[in-house]
């Protein structure tokens, strides 16, 4: 599945509007572990750089954050995701770069770290809990990894399969950089996705955004169907929510039913990237950092954006549409759904199966949000969006694939 650059819906699309927790203001980092360095296999000690005792403060937050979030996953994967994504457990590599190129590398979980060459051991202070890190100077694989260009989920790694994700200063690339949890919740975000290749995607047309329907009458259910989505995610009482995700299924459905892209794009991509957004929330609710960019949804389902149409509503949205139809489905206690998705189903197939509604239900709750969210307002602003993406380049890859 081809990955649009992550950043740009971190800084764009930033997670749902979910009112689950009471926000709590931003921690600053706590000052670096103590660290000291040696070659595996060797009792002489090496102080870590700089030459004080301790690493530098981005490694040291970065090793801060990786404390708290992999005992999240070792104590409450169930409630993340579920039993089988463990971040904790996979073989990771952390590599540090200065923007011009790669500097080092932190080797975590990898079976064969101590025998590899130049592993230095790093004694971490032992109530970070993690495991046995090693250093390499000389970065392994250094290579293809000089390649990578933020993360990479199958790097080869002395014959192990290896999560890569690089990190840097806030000065060079802020969502790079481990100096908030939004790192660990990109950390996770992209796991996810490393572990999605052992899922069954549900059907797709391949990403095809260049073909995806973008005239008026299309764009103006899209703009209801965020209307209901709000309504939902901002419904405290039960059956108000409930209501409102029958109206999201209504109108989904109404738009599958019309547009055929709307099955093959919209719910594979919610079921890849909405899942990925939906543990953003999951993980930063558990950390209680409520008023993280990536946990928090104030200005997710932006309004229809008047430039960069088909950018937005044929790939971006469905992070956060995807995110917000996972937080449905989990209120409404359908069992097993995180299996069921990782087995193809896709979220809004799981609500629709819920609901199990005929079609005059449909139609009857399809007018029903019609009066409720005043749809003939949203015509106007949907000709206009149309217009734009019908002069707007069809290709949001920038390539020809």
């Amino acid at each position: 599945m081809k990955v649009r650059n992550y950043f740009i819906y971190s800084f764009i699309f930033s997670l749902l509007v979910l009112i689950l927790s009471a926000c709590q203001p931003a921690r600053s980092a706590p000052e670096a572990p103590v660290a000291a360095v040696k070659p595996a296999g060797s009792s002489a000690e090496m102080v870590a750089e700089p030459a004080n005792g301790q690493l530098d403060e981005i490694d040291g937050q970065m090793f801060q954050q990786l404390s708290k979030t992999f005992a999240l996953f070792r104590e409450r994967s169930a409630d993340i995701w579920n039993e089988d994504y463990r971040l904790d457990q996979m073989s990771l590599m952390l590599v540090r770069t200065n923007g011009e190129g790669d500097q080092y590398a932190y080797l975590l979980n990898h079976p064969n770290a101590e025998n590899m060459a130049d592993a230095q051991s790093i004694l971490l202070a032992a109530e970070l809990n993690l495991p046995k890190v090693y250093r390499f100077d000389k970065i392994p694989n250094a290579t293809a990894i000089a390649d990578v260009p933020n993360f990479d989920f199958n790097a080869v790694i002395d014959g192990v399969e290896t999560y890569v994700m690089k990190y840097t200063t806030a000065e060079i690339d802020e969502f790079s950089s481990p100096i908030t949890f939004d790192w660990s919740l990109f950390v996770a975000h992209e796991g996810l996705h490393d572990a999605q290749d052992s899922w069954r995607e549900a059907p797709s047309n391949g990403q095809d955004t260049a073909g995806y329907p973008l005239e008026a009458d299309h764009i103006a259910l899209i703009m209801l169907e965020d209307a209901a989505i709000k309504a939902a995610l901002q419904a405290e009482d039960p059956a108000a929510r409930e209501g409102a995700i029958k109206q999201i299924v209504a109108i989904r459905q109404t738009r599958i039913n019309r547009w055929d892209a709307v099955r093959l794009l919209d719910l594979p991509q919610e079921q890849m990237e909405g899942s990925a957004r939906y543990i953003e929330h999951t993980l930063g609710s558990l950390a209680e950092y409520g008023t993280t960019n990536l946990s928090t949804f104030e200005t997710a389902l932006e309004p229809v954006p008047q430039s960069n149409v088909r950018d937005s509503l044929a790939f971006g949205r469905f992070y956060s549409t995807g995110a917000a139809l996972s937080l449905f489905v989990d209120q409404l206690n359908i069992p097993d759904w995180t299996k069921a998705i990782e087995g193809g189903k896709s979220q809004f197939d799981l609500l629709a199966a819920h609901f199990d509604m005929s079609e005059s239900e449909i139609a009857a709750q399809l007018e029903d949000a019609k009066q409720t969210y005043k749809f003939e307002t949203m015509l106007p602003l949907a000709k206009s969006a149309a217009e734009t993406a019908a002069s707007e380049p069809t290709d949001i890859w920038g390539d020809s694939g």
